[in-house]
């Protein structure tokens, strides 16, 4: 089963798909992982027909004594009949919000 979001920002239709979703793993995990995973989906490159496959937040130590979290996410997608996973950095200072860096294609 999939579902479709419209991220305005990319301005095209991204299937995702709802085991990913509704998975114990991803039940589990911590909102702060919820919402840097759901950040650096809207960074995903504008491609049609573009399917998240399953997404990843990795807790990174901090640098220096600052407030908030940093994670290193990886989503896992599928565009034009190829796997592909993207990476991102993601990070908070306390009540500032989120940022997230994209690092790219790793695999």
């Amino acid at each position: 089963m999939t579902t479709n979001f419209e991220i305005p920002a990319l301005a095209t239709t991204v299937t995702v798909v709802a085991g990913c979703l509704t998975s114990p793993a991803f039940s589990q995990i911590g909102f702060e992982d919820k919402q840097c995973i759901f950040a650096a989906a809207q960074k995903l490159p504008a491609i049609p027909g573009l399917q998240i496959i399953e997404s990843r937040a990795v807790r990174t130590p901090q640098k220096g004594k600052r407030e908030g979290f940093e994670f290193k996410i990886e989503i896992d997608v599928k565009a034009a009949g190829q796997p592909a996973t993207f990476a991102f950095v993601c990070s908070t200072d306390g009540a500032k919000g989120i940022f997230v860096i994209s690092l790219g294609m790793s695999r």
